[in-house]
């Protein structure tokens, strides 16, 4: 039941993301931070108390490849942010995006939260 949710899940906000998307946003890159955000989903929504280990392993991905270009923190923050708008109607507990760095042992190499300014990321 998870993985269909999930799917749908993936599939609608991508439809909903790409009709709102800004020209300067690469759409294939926030595919690749929401596919990678939506492993959270079940902590991020309730349903779990601790992120899976599939969540904290695509935290580790997003953290690598915020460290392969200056451009790459902003761009993620943007998509994370977009997704949060986006995603507005599923009931996920925005605080807890802060807390998977710490609850996946992950020392960010950029600031994620529920109230990110990406211009200054």
């Amino acid at each position: 039941m998870v993985p269909r949710f999930l799917g749908f899940l993936t599939l609608l906000f991508l439809l909903i993301w790409r009709s709102n998307q800004t020209a300067s946003q690469d759409p294939l890159y926030c595919i690749f931070v929401a596919n990678n955000l939506l492993t959270c989903l079940q902590f991020l929504t309730g349903v779990s108390s601790e992120p899976p280990m599939e969540c904290c392993a695509s935290i580790m991905i997003l953290n690598t490849r915020a460290k392969d270009s200056a451009e790459d923190p902003q761009h993620i923050c943007q998509c994370i942010e977009d997704m949060s708008y986006e995603m507005n109607n599923i009931p996920f507990i925005a605080p807890r995006i802060q807390d998977l760095p710490t609850m996946c042992q992950v020392h960010l190499s950029f600031p994620i939260s529920n109230s990110m300014n990406c211009s200054k990321v």
